[in-house]
């Protein structure tokens, strides 16, 4: 087996399952994370011992965490979802071998919903959803993630298609 540019085959089911357990994660580690932060920083607030600066500066960074992390998220799904269908241009392969991989895909739209119906369950929770409200991108991208991943597929497919035609 060799490996290189010449040698890359796409693996649609591996990559696509890959890409929705890294947002998921990201996702909800980012929540959660926020979650933790709220609590700190509500000890912190009632600590006489602790400098004023020291509250203002964790005060900043408390109230741009949640729009950072919300941000961080948008920009990775946008960024992976760039580099799936640019990466069909780079895939040497002929298109009907896609159609194989379009029926393989059906896992990923198996784990995109378990994943977008277990991210709600978790957010639900009435510890984490308000704190999961303050994410307005990530809630919607998690809550769509199967629509989007086969909007995403159907991108890639006609990538794959005007490439056949160059």
């Amino acid at each position: 087996m060799t490996f290189g540019i010449k040698s890359k085959k796409g693996n649609a089911v591996i990559d696509g399952i890959t890409v929705i357990v890294i947002l998921f994660c990201f996702a909800t580690i980012s929540i959660v994370g926020y979650f933790a932060f709220s609590e700190i920083y509500a000890d912190m607030s009632v600590d006489a011992d602790l400098h004023p600066e020291a509250l203002a500066v964790t005060q900043d960074m408390y109230d741009g965490h949640s729009n950072l992390m919300d941000n961080l998220i948008l920009m990775a799904f946008v960024l992976f979802t760039l580099f799936t269908i640019l990466s069909a241009f780079m895939l040497d392969t002929h298109p009907i071998f896609f159609i194989i991989s379009v029926i393989l895909l059906v896992a990923v739209f198996v784990v995109a919903g378990l994943m977008a119906n277990v991210f709600d369950d978790v957010m639900s929770e009435s510890t984490l959803a308000p704190y999961a409200n303050e994410f307005v991108y990530t809630s919607w991208i998690m809550g769509h993630l199967l629509e989007v991943s086969i909007a995403i597929v159907f991108m890639v497919t006609i990538a794959m298609f005007i490439k056949f035609k160059m």
